[in-house]
């Protein structure tokens, strides 16, 4: 017959044993990682610019990237006006 204290016991072995001291730290490092990892994502979107934003010219007036040229025509095909 076993007895009311042979419960106990076997709880508390359980809660001190190897495995569950070491899920219990797994649990815990995890919480924080995933604490620290929202935190670093909220900062992130601070910093990002709207989608509108992205599209204003610079202050300066020049355009963004500088390899940016305006298109130039097609020489290849005669134009409307070489036609005639």
């Amino acid at each position: 017959m076993q007895s009311l204290t042979d419960t106990e016991k076997r709880l508390t072995i359980h809660l001190e044993g190897k495995l569950h001291t070491g899920y219990a730290l797994i649990r815990k490092s995890l919480a924080e990682i995933k604490q620290r990892r929202e935190e670093y994502r909220r900062a992130k979107e601070k910093e990002v610019p709207k989608p509108q934003d992205a599209a204003k010219p610079a202050p300066s007036g020049k355009p963004e990237d500088p390899s940016a040229k305006p298109k130039e025509e097609d020489k290849s095909r005669p134009s409307e006006t070489d036609k005639k």
